[in-house]
């Protein structure tokens, strides 16, 4: 009996973390896509791999400027980018100490850090939660590297 209820527990397990695998999957690519501005991007590297931190041109501007601040309205222009000229399609960031709530860190595989030598902006998803996700890097002319 104990060996069934722990295999009944298993199975459960696995159709929870396989249906929330499925979920975000599709949330992703129903999810809002944004471009904001990088600014002096550091390449780093852990023992779980390469990442870069990447800092947001607003950030500076907007919050460690004007701090304290609980959050910064940007504007979205007509191609997804995020910034400060005034536009019809206003895009609000909850602002966590002297940064705001967006991913700060771009996992890359390693021995690629060359390919995003040339990032202009970073390519954020919105979740319907709220939350961001960094799905990628762009050049100028918002081509995702």
């Amino acid at each position: 009996m104990r060996n069934k209820l722990i295999f009944l527990y298993a199975i459960c397990l696995a159709v929870c973390f396989g249906g929330y695998a499925i979920y975000t999957q599709h949330a992703l690519k129903k999810a809002q896509t944004f471009y904001f501005k990088i600014e002096d991007r550091d390449p780093l590297a852990l023992m779980s791999g390469e990442y870069m931190q990447l800092n947001y041109s607003f950030e500076w501007e907007f919050i460690v400027e004007k701090a304290p601040v609980k959050e910064v309205t940007l504007y979205v222009d007509e191609r997804g980018v995020a910034g400060n000229v005034k536009t019809d399609k206003p895009l609000v960031i909850p602002v966590h100490r002297i940064t705001g709530r967006l991913p700060h860190q771009f996992y890359f595989k390693e021995g690629t850090a060359k390919k995003y030598d040339t990032a202009a902006y970073a390519q954020l998803k919105r979740l319907p939660d709220g939350r961001f996700l960094i799905s990628g890097l762009a050049d100028e002319k918002l081509k995702l590297l």
